[in-house]
C-alpha cells in the first residue's frame, strides 16, 4: 500500500515573510517557461500526475511525475545540479520535476528543476 512519510512542521521565527518584496519569482517564471517552450504538446494537455515528498538537508522539496508515458525534452539549464551541458530525450517515467521553496536571508525564492534519476520509493 502507500507509504506516509512523517511530516515536521517548522516554525521561522525570524523576520522572513511571503510578500511581494519578499518573494522572488523570475527564475522560477523563467525555468517554467523553458520547460514548456520545449514540451508545448505533451506538459500543456491534462494530464494525472504522481506526487512525492523528498526530505532534503534543511527543507523538504515536492517531487511531481506525469503518471502517462510520453517522451519530454530535458537540457542542463533546468537540470537539477547538472554535472556537464546536455540536451536529451526521456521517457516521462524518468522526468521528475523538484518544487522547492528556499529562503536566503529573509527572502523566499521557489525554484524549480528537473531530474531524471530521482528514485521514488
Amino acid at each position: 500500500g502507500p507509504r506516509r512519510k512523517n511530516l515536521k512542521l517548522l516554525r521561522y521565527n525570524g523576520a522572513a515573510h511571503l510578500s511581494a518584496d519578499s518573494l522572488r519569482t523570475g527564475q522560477l517564471r523563467e525555468r517554467f517557461a523553458m520547460i514548456l517552450g520545449m514540451n508545448p504538446k505533451s506538459l500543456r494537455q491534462s494530464i494525472h500526475w504522481n506526487l512525492f515528498m523528498w526530505p532534503k538537508k534543511h527543507h523538504w522539496a515536492l517531487v511531481v511525475q506525469p503518471a502517462e508515458d510520453f517522451l519530454v525534452r530535458i537540457v542542463d539549464d533546468f537540470a537539477y545540479s547538472p554535472s556537464h551541458c546536455f540536451s536529451s530525450e526521456v521517457p516521462s517515467a524518468r522526468f521528475y520535476l523538484i518544487l522547492e521553496l528556499l529562503l536566503e536571508g529573509n527572502i523566499f525564492f521557489p525554484l524549480v528543476s528537473v531530474k531524471s534519476d530521482f528514485i521514488s520509493d
